[in-house]
């Protein structure tokens, strides 16, 4: 295939919108690919709209892995430490899978009271606090964890009462 000399007439398409042009080749090997300084501009902006949006993605994206091994971390930290802290950080996290009725099972078995109806949620609870808070009558602080946990479960189920 030859090379093609300069003031050659040629037609193309536009990579744009794909319009047919004819246009005058200005030097060897310099190939045209818009109609008009319009359709390149576009081009040229959609071009840089993708490569923002693609690192704003990356950005997400990294700042979703830092926080993510952050959490691991913490949650690797809290359940290797015996320090109390404060009830709610961290060690809640390892115990999702709590559910509703678990949760309240484990409030009246701590509480040592039967689950029939007569006693409120939140009266367990107060009943339960006293009876495993570290910093009362030599609790667990493990247990008071779980019980935080579980009345934080109750809590944001609506069933506090």
């Amino acid at each position: 295939m030859g090379s093609i000399d300069a003031g050659t007439p040629m037609s193309s398409a536009c990579d744009r919108c794909g319009t047919s042009f004819a246009w005058v080749m200005a030097r060897a090997g310099h190939w045209r690919d818009y109609c008009s300084a319009a359709c390149k501009q576009a081009e040229y902006r959609a071009r840089r709209r993708d490569a923002q949006e693609a690192e704003e993605e990356r950005r997400r994206q990294q700042e979703w892995r830092r926080r993510y091994e952050e959490r691991a971390r913490q949650s690797a930290g809290s359940s290797h430490s015996s320090s109390g802290g404060h009830a709610g950080s961290g060690g809640h996290r390892r115990r999702s899978t709590l559910t509703v009725a678990e949760a309240r099972a484990v409030l009246f078995r701590l509480a040592e009271l039967v689950d029939d109806g007569t006693t409120t949620i939140k009266r367990a609870y107060r009943i339960a606090a006293l009876k495993v808070h570290p910093d009362v009558s030599g609790g667990e602080g493990e247990a008071f964890k779980l019980l935080d946990h579980a009345a934080t479960l109750l809590r944001s189920a609506g069933l506090w009462n």
